[in-house]
């Protein structure tokens, strides 16, 4: 695995390569389970991979069953165990607004973007820009490869971030990876005030526009 990381840093971004690196993850990340994954291909050109990457953004290809399922979420538990945290550990009520996997773009910074934010502002703002909110599974495929990359999980900086594309039972899911837990997830509720002391950002997701 750690070859694919190096290539994708070293080598300019091409189709070919995302599908190569994410191959590789998705291999080694089965192996840890003893499961096969179907990994999506990328459908961006490298154009677009370049206007994207110029904008801090990656791309994630991510198995459909990680996300159309609330097992998908018990999955990424068992490859990341370190993650220990109830959302991840069984089988819970935790629903996507949209359910699909396949090539994915998402912000890839490690502190959360459209920072100080409310949930009506977060809506309105990426219907705007035709992105959807991100999802739980798809925010913890971005951080475990962020932390590939960078060292980092998103969110060790302090802040929340703020997923629309989920919820449970109604309420909005909010996440961390807090920077003294050495890749522990923290799972909670958009208005839980245990979010008072800390900068709340959000997190959006995208798929080619065919237009």
């Amino acid at each position: 695995m750690q070859w694919a990381i190096a290539e994708y840093e070293r080598q300019p971004h091409t189709p070919e390569l995302v599908d190569r690196t994410w191959q590789a993850l998705w291999q080694a990340w089965g192996e840890r389970i003893d499961h096969e994954f179907s990994v999506p291909s990328c459908d961006r050109d490298t154009g677009e991979l370049a206007e994207l990457k110029e904008k801090g953004n990656g791309v994630l290809l991510i198995p459909d069953e990680i996300t159309t399922t609330p097992e998908g979420l018990v999955l990424l538990g068992k490859i990341f165990p370190e993650m220990e945290v109830w959302a991840v550990q069984r089988s819970t009520t935790i629903k996507n607004e949209h359910n699909r996997g396949g090539c994915i773009d998402i912000e890839m910074s490690v502190d959360a973007p459209n920072i100080n934010t409310t949930t009506v502002n977060l809506s309105t703002k990426l219907n705007a820009e035709g992105r959807d909110g991100q999802r739980l599974a798809v925010y913890i495929v971005g951080s475990q490869f962020s932390k590939l990359l960078t060292g980092r999980y998103f969110d060790m900086g302090g802040t929340w971030s703020l997923l629309l594309g989920s919820r449970d039972e109604g309420d909005i899911v909010v996440a961390r990876f807090p920077q003294d837990r050495a890749g522990r997830l923290f799972v909670g509720w958009s208005l839980s005030p245990d979010l008072s002391d800390s900068p709340l950002g959000g997190r959006s997701e995208g798929r080619r526009s065919y237009e």
